[in-house]
């Protein structure tokens, strides 16, 4: 009778571990998620779209909502922050501001009388967000509350980049080789760090506590005067001691990547930073920059971070389609996909 007894322990036991196991592999990769895409064909559009199924719930919102096209010229990035969508067109000089919601203009930033042309926007706070402009030294402080220009901060060269921690503003210069720190509780610069190898992109850690810088490398990015060729390098700066603290030569899987150009970068919650360049998809271990990899052999043209649910997204072109991958955020590698007949420039979980 015991040993009745113990055995039916055993089963019993072997298979509530086993449920519990199987259990605990969830797999949700399957799960719909809502994505809003800009594409371009002599129109720009806002597609809402579930991904991964390419199932198209709008082909154009805005067009849906106002009976009109937003413009005719490219929106080439578009941000959301907070009720609005900020389009950024530099061929019209332009941001336009839209209800996320209803689609309707809140208002549009016309810089066409400063000859200036936007190329990015981050956000310091639920009033103020900080503009940068293509070839130019001024950066716009435009309170958000009330969508009017406060200021303009002039810095001492001309910035790639923007990305903001808290009260700390952090813009690459790579002609200058430095980047260039704003304190937004004064709105003025308050420190110059020197980087070198023309630093070009940046963005934070999760953890809000480094920025990671990509420099491109000498002699590539337009206007550069010299002429000798270097690789890429990343630079990791502590933002409350504003010091570099770890420095090094990108070489990715003993590569020379000598000639090529870094298009756009994200870090994930993972800390693993993601890079496209003109030729390649390369990881970088965010926290140790001795350590990169290829992960491929690709000309992507975007990417794109969600830091609230984790998910990286890259955008591929091929002719007039385009195909959006999901990739894991610790190895950078391919978990999904959908591909649509548009030309797809920037996307954004909705």
């Amino acid at each position: 009778m015991q040993k009745i007894f113990f055995l039916f322990l055993f089963i019993t036991s072997a298979i509530l571990f086993s449920s519990c196991s199987d259990e605990k592999v969830i797999n949700d990769s399957g799960t719909e998620k809502k994505l809003l895409a800009v594409s371009f064909d002599n129109n720009s559009h806002f597609t809402k779209l579930n991904f991964p199924s390419g199932n198209i719930i709008s082909n154009d919102i805005f067009h849906e909502k106002n009976d009109s096209y937003l413009t005719t010229a490219k929106i080439e990035k578009f941000k959301i922050f907070l009720n609005n969508i900020y389009a950024l067109i530099p061929d019209e000089n332009k941001i336009v501001i839209i209800d996320k919601n209803s689609y309707q203009i809140t208002k549009t930033m016309d810089f066409t009388s400063e000859d200036l042309v936007p190329v990015d926007i981050a956000f310091a706070n639920a009033t103020e967000a900080y503009i940068i402009f293509k070839e130019s030294p001024k950066v716009a402080l435009l309170d958000i509350y009330y969508f009017q220009i406060a200021k303009y901060i002039e810095l001492s060269g001309e910035p790639s980049a923007i990305s903001i921690v808290g009260n700390q503003i952090y813009l690459p210069v790579p002609l200058d080789d430095f980047v260039c720190v704003i304190d937004s509780r004064y709105h003025e610069v308050v420190d110059e760090l020197p980087v070198d190898n023309a630093p070009y992109l940046i963005q934070p850690n999760i953890d809000g506590d480094r920025f990671v810088v990509i420099s491109a490398g000498t002699g590539k990015l337009p206007n550069d005067p010299r002429e000798s060729l270097s690789a890429p390098s990343v630079s990791i700066i502590d933002i409350q001691t504003r010091e570099i603290v770890g420095s090094n030569p990108l070489i990715p899987s003993s590569m020379d990547i000598a000639y090529e150009i870094p298009l756009d970068f994200v870090i994930s919650n993972n800390d693993w930073a993601f890079l496209i360049t003109t030729n390649f998809l390369i990881r970088i271990d965010s926290r140790d920059p001795t350590y990169s990899n290829k992960v491929e052999e690709h000309s992507y043209t975007t990417l794109y971070h969600n830091n609230v649910i984790n998910e990286i997204y890259a955008i591929d072109h091929l002719d007039n389609s385009s195909t959006i991958y999901q990739l894991s955020p610790i190895t950078g590698k391919k978990t999904d996909k959908t591909s649509l007949q548009k030309n797809i420039l920037s996307i954004s979980v909705d």
